[in-house]
């Protein structure tokens, strides 16, 4: 009767845990052709092999970078030096009064400009929460803020992300109630956080 090795025989055979007198049955019965016990030494080597890649997994620096700078927004630092720059707040529709004879009714939409340092931040928010806005250097208006990564924060979550065009434009949107932050990373510079909420 042949004999048949048991499953956790052949995870210490693919580990190399095995005995030395072990593995070599173990190989002569493989080359004897038992198709079950092949079936369980394949099943144990792709699992070693998906635990390998899982083990030298290493998340994109990127990703690892924006994870801080969403918690750093959630849960601001007591000490040390700011990881981003806050935007100052230049024009906001939402202050400026309505039309006469026109009812707001929440729906008029949103318009602000912004800037930090050498850059101007021009952001349209409509009712629908699509997000829509250009970069500017107003010193060196030549000089397009283009292919800068745009993220939407809230909670310490990231919930949308894009990327400037050619001319600094952006577009996007996240639909959520609660405070949320664009954060604009512009090579060479601290990347840009500014504050605004879903619903204005």
């Amino acid at each position: 009767m042949i004999k048949h090795y048991q499953e956790q025989d052949w995870v210490d055979f693919v580990c190399g845990t095995a005995s030395v007198e072990t593995m070599a049955a173990m190989e002569q019965h493989l080359h004897d052709g038992c198709e079950a016990c092949s079936g369980l030494h394949r099943t144990w080597l792709r699992v070693r092999a998906m635990a390998g890649r899982e083990s030298s997994f290493e998340p994109p620096p990127g990703a690892v970078r924006i994870v801080k700078l969403a918690y750093a927004l959630s849960k601001p630092s007591q000490t040390g030096e700011p990881v981003v720059s806050f935007a100052r707040l230049l024009f906001d529709s939402l202050l400026q009064p309505a039309p006469a004879g026109v009812r707001d009714g929440g729906g008029r939409g949103r318009h602000f400009l912004l800037q930090a340092g050498d850059i101007y931040i021009d952001v349209r928010q409509d009712r629908h929460d699509r997000l829509t806005g250009q970069l500017l250097n107003w010193r060196l208006p030549e000089e397009r803020v283009k292919e800068t990564e745009v993220w939407v924060i809230s909670e310490g979550k990231v919930c949308a992300n894009t990327r400037t065009n050619d001319f600094g434009e952006f577009q996007t949107e996240c639909r959520e109630d609660k405070l949320q932050w664009l954060v604009f990373e512009i090579t060479g510079v601290k990347p840009i956080a500014v504050r605004l909420s879903s619903n204005g």
